[in-house]
């Protein structure tokens, strides 16, 4: 998905539509999803629920086996590293981290 798509499908997924994103900050943060027994898709739409935006703001390539260990690289649309780092404590069976 492009940004181009995420922006006209997801205008609550990031922060620069109430005017708080810097402007000499990416529009993508980069993470490495950790996840135990959970489909990529069920990890994203937890991601979603827990943060309140639309499950496309979020990218990965490929999708990884569900009864697996796995980690997989994926970014969020012009969501912070803080905000993200912030929802390990309340994730089950996932963890991010390695933000870029």
């Amino acid at each position: 998905m492009c940004a181009v798509d995420c922006i006209s499908a997801c205008a609550s997924c990031s922060e620069s539509f109430r005017g708080n994103w810097p402007r000499d900050r990416g529009s993508y943060c980069k993470f490495v999803l950790h996840k135990e027994d959970r489909s990529t898709m069920d990890a994203v739409m937890v991601l979603s629920r827990l943060l309140k935006v639309k499950s496309n703001c979020f990218n990965y390539a490929g999708v990884k086996d569900k009864r697996a260990i796995t980690s997989q690289h994926a970014t969020a649309f012009k969501i912070s590293a803080d905000r993200l780092k912030a929802l390990n404590d309340r994730l089950l069976g996932m963890t991010l981290g390695n933000f870029q």
